[in-house]
């Protein structure tokens, strides 16, 4: 199962949309995103890489997507990582940073990838 992080986008797998499995909530609001260090962090679980790149680039997700710079500052050049798990693995929050700050020092790789540059499940 893929998994991916985004530090520039709020919106979460609420849509409708098929594959999402989990999601990362605030516990207090049940809110799809969290905010650590004023950074809003959005970590959901999908069934396929393709149906969280269907959701991301071809549903309603992409307006927000696009309008993302009106609310944000910019995060650089890398804000987003895939990656593998096992059926059943819930990741946290630091794993997915540890993923993030892993593609951002060696590129993709099958521990930590990107849309343009996927890995096949092991």
């Amino acid at each position: 199962m893929p998994t991916g992080t985004c530090g520039g986008c709020g919106t979460a797998p609420s849509t409708g949309s098929p594959g999402p499995i989990r999601r990362s909530c605030a516990a207090r609001t049940g809110a799809d995103a969290t905010s650590l260090d004023g950074i809003l962090v959005n970590l959901s679980v999908w069934e396929c890489l393709e149906a969280l790149r269907e959701f991301t680039f071809r549903s309603v997700h992409l307006d927000v997507l696009r309008r993302r710079r009106e609310w944000f500052e910019p995060f650089g050049d890398v804000y987003a990582a895939n990656w593998w798990i096992p059926a059943g693995h819930v990741p946290t929050l630091a794993e997915a940073g540890e993923r993030l700050d892993l593609l951002r020092r060696e590129g993709p790789s099958p521990a930590a990838f990107t849309f343009r540059d996927p890995f096949p499940a092991a």
